[in-house]
């Protein structure tokens, strides 16, 4: 990607206008999906209720309390339970919100700042290595992007989960054109620091370790590896042997290798990999939200016919990376994980959103390029963004719309009230696909982002 633009973050004053309209777009978002909206709560069967305005948690609620409850000093019996505690970024950021305005509100307002910042550095991203066209695409099919509204009305530290998978892409993109190795390795530092927040290691160092070898910069990976998980060892380190925490209570990809290691029944191994056809496709749909998929899938199919971009060599490492470790989960023999879990199948296309950074920022290039191009092929990629970008919005104000389709791709991100492995014919994975409890919620408790109490809320 050729630089387009070095004059620095003035660059962005031309678009001030876009930032300004998707900061105030995803704040709507984050806000329209808070409360008895919250995604994440709300397409569960029987979601937690608070006790004060009657606003929808997640059953983990307890364990995203628990973080903040260690770093507030509480005894240890008050948060040791807790499987999240390696997730620390979220917690230290937004403590300060939540002691001064409270649990609701301030992880809303902290969750605002956080992606006014995610689309801040998107913008410049894109402005100064693609073009000007692509960052204001890149502005609006983030804000209106599903996996923000899906977290961002809740105080979890599964709201740096977008802002994560973005980051370690573009940081990624930035090891893979640097000429030295000192910013190549301030850049694997940072991306250390963005897994603290949530678990992108699985994805983002295998891609940097890939990408260096593409590079034949051998010498570069073993410190680039090592600076990319010294942040998280210094979270364990800190945990186990300053509070004692157990971190190890859950290890999903563990259970995996041991179920390759042990093998297991032939004839159940066989009815898993009958279904590995469909749930790929599933995967790839959802894992995403749909419309980004699609559009990706349309624009790639314009571009064969027309300005034949490339993918980066960022791009493609994340994409194989991707794809292995969707390969790893899916074709394991049978095993049972914690509590029955397993990391395959239809329910947990959540899994694979990092892909969402190459989709997206894949989308924007094709835009610039065909801006350039002009004619019958930006006539085109233009519509096909629309289409994505009104589907998306769809989807992340479906709480507020009623709009049952988006109910159905909230649910299909991630089927967490029916972790079903059973095999599944077109016209039954039809009936899958409905989700119920997010109207029946909505219909129980009320539309009701934060800031609007139940009525018999003292």
């Amino acid at each position: 990607m050729p630089a387009r633009d070095p004059t620095g973050w003035a660059s962005l004053k031309p678009l001030r206008r876009h930032l300004v309209g998707s900061i105030v777009l995803v704040w709507f978002s984050i806000w329209l999906n808070s409360g008895t909206l919250a995604p994440y709560a709300s397409t569960l069967a029987t979601p937690e209720v608070g006790e004060h305005c009657g606003y929808l948690f997640n059953w983990d609620h307890a364990h995203h309390i628990a973080q903040f409850r260690m770093l507030e000093g509480a005894p240890y019996e008050e948060w040791e339970f807790c499987v999240h505690l390696r997730r620390i970024l979220y917690p230290l950021f937004t403590i300060a919100f939540m002691e001064t305005l409270g649990f609701d509100w301030g992880g809303v307002l902290s969750n605002f700042l956080i992606y006014a910042l995610t689309l801040l550095g998107l913008a410049y991203f894109l402005n100064k290595h693609v073009g000007r066209d692509a960052a204001k695409a890149g502005l609006w099919l983030l804000a209106a992007y599903p996996g923000i509204a899906y977290y961002g009305g809740l105080p979890y530290s599964y709201t740096l989960l977008v802002p994560g998978f973005l980051a370690g892409f573009l940081l990624l993109e930035a090891i893979s054109r640097a000429e030295h190795w000192k910013p190549a390795m301030g850049y694997a530092l940072l991306m250390g620091i963005m897994f603290t927040g949530y678990d992108h290691y699985a994805f983002f160092i295998p891609a940097t370790g890939l990408v260096l070898l593409l590079r034949r910069k051998l010498f570069w990976i073993p410190p680039a590896v090592g600076l990319m998980a010294l942040p998280l060892v210094i979270v364990v380190i800190t945990l186990v042997y300053g509070f004692h925490a157990d971190l190890f209570k859950v290890n999903h990809y563990a259970d995996v290798v041991n179920a390759y290691l042990d093998g297991g029944d032939l004839q159940v191994w066989a009815w898993y990999l009958k279904q590995v056809p469909m749930i790929f496709l599933d995967n790839l749909l959802f894992s995403s939200f749909l419309f980004l998929p699609l559009g990706f899938i349309a624009c790639w199919i314009l571009n064969r016919m027309g300005p034949r971009l490339p993918f980066t060599r960022a791009e493609t490492c994340l994409l194989i990376v991707v794809g292995l470790l969707w390969a790893f989960n899916n074709f394991a023999p049978p095993y049972e994980g914690y509590k029955g879990w397993q990391v395959r199948g239809y329910w947990i296309a959540r899994i694979y959103q990092p892909l969402t950074a190459v989709l997206l920022v894949y989308l924007c290039r094709i835009h610039q390029a065909s801006v350039e191009r002009g004619g019958v092929c930006q006539r085109n990629v233009r519509i096909v963004l629309g289409i994505v970008l009104v589907g998306n919005l769809l989807t992340s104000f479906s709480g507020i719309l009623g709009f049952r389709p988006g109910h159905m791709v909230l649910n299909m991100y991630y089927k967490h009230a029916e972790r079903s492995q059973e095999m599944l014919t077109p016209k039954r994975y039809v009936t899958y696909m409905s989700n119920r409890y997010y109207a029946d919620n909505l219909e129980t408790h009320g539309k009701r982002p934060v800031g609007f109490c139940r009525e018999n809320s003292r």
